[in-house]
C-alpha cells in the first residue's frame, strides 16, 4: 500500500472536488460505490473486503469500480476521509451557552456519540494503520485537526482569564483530547446510550479539572 503522502485534511473538500465526476449521474454512482465500500469494510474488515463485493453492493459492475478508483486502498482512504470529516463537523460545540464547562461537555458528548456511530469503521482504520504508512499518516493528520481546534479553545479561555496561561494549550489539548479519543476507542462501541450519557459528565469533569476550570 505504497503511495505519496496524503493531502492535508484541511484540504479534503478541494481534494474531493478534484476527483468528482463531471456528470450528476457519475457523482451519484461514485457516491454509491463509496457508501457500499464503507458497508463492506465494516462487515469484513480491510483485508477480507473484496472489490467485487463493493461493486455488487453498489449495484455496479466490477469494471465500473475502476472508473472511479484505482484500488481497494484508494477507496478505503476516501471512506476514512468522509467518516472523520463528518465526526469533526458533528463534534463542534454548537451551543448558545457562554459557560465554558457546558461547551466542553457538549463537544465531548458530540465526539463520543459520533465515534459510537462510526465505531466499526474507526476500528478498521486503527487496524490498517498498523501496517500502512499512508493510512497512519492520514490518521495523524485527522488527529491534528481535533488537537488544533481544542488548543484554540484553550487559548480563548486563557485570554478570558479562566485558564492559567502557564499551561501550554497545545500540550493540554493533546493530553485531554487523547483521553477522550482512547476512551472512545476501547469503551464506546459496546456500551448503551445510557452508559455513554453517564460517562460524558465524568470525562468533562476530568477535562475541566485538568485546565483548572473547576476552581474558577
Amino acid at each position: 500500500m505504497t503511495k505519496p503522502p496524503p493531502a492535508a485534511l484541511t484540504d479534503a473538500h478541494s481534494v474531493l472536488a478534484e476527483t468528482q465526476p463531471a456528470t450528476e449521474r457519475g457523482r451519484r454512482k461514485r457516491a454509491a460505490i463509496v457508501a457500499a465500500a464503507r458497508e463492506v469494510f465494516e462487515e469484513s474488515g480491510f483485508k477480507d473486503a473484496r472489490i467485487a463485493d463493493i461493486a455488487k453492493k453498489a449495484g455496479a459492475s466490477y469494471g465500473s469500480f475502476y472508473t472511479y478508483f484505482e484500488s481497494k486502498e484508494e477507496i478505503f482512504r476516501e471512506v476514512v476521509r468522509e467518516v472523520t470529516s463528518e465526526m469533526f463537523e458533528f463534534s463542534r460545540p454548537r451551543t448558545a451557552s457562554d459557560d465554558p464547562v457546558e461547551r466542553i461537555e457538549v463537544a465531548n458528548r458530540k465526539y463520543v456519540e459520533a465515534y459510537a456511530r462510526n465505531a466499526r469503521m474507526m476500528t478498521v482504520m486503527v487496524e490498517v494503520t498498523a501496517y500502512d504508512d499512508f493510512t497512519r499518516q492520514l490518521s495523524v493528520e485527522i488527529r491534528e485537526r481535533f488537537v488544533t481546534r481544542n488548543a484554540e479553545g484553550i487559548k480563548r479561555l486563557q485570554s478570558q482569564g479562566l485558564v492559567d496561561k502557564k499551561i501550554d494549550p497545545r500540550v493540554a489539548a493533546d493530553v485531554l483530547g487523547g483521553m477522550i479519543e482512547r476512551f472512545a476507542q476501547i469503551w464506546v462501541e459496546s456500551r448503551t446510550q445510557a452508559e455513554i450519557d453517564a460517562a460524558v459528565p465524568i470525562l468533562t469533569r476530568i477535562w475541566t479539572r485538568g485546565l483548572g476550570l473547576a476552581e474558577n
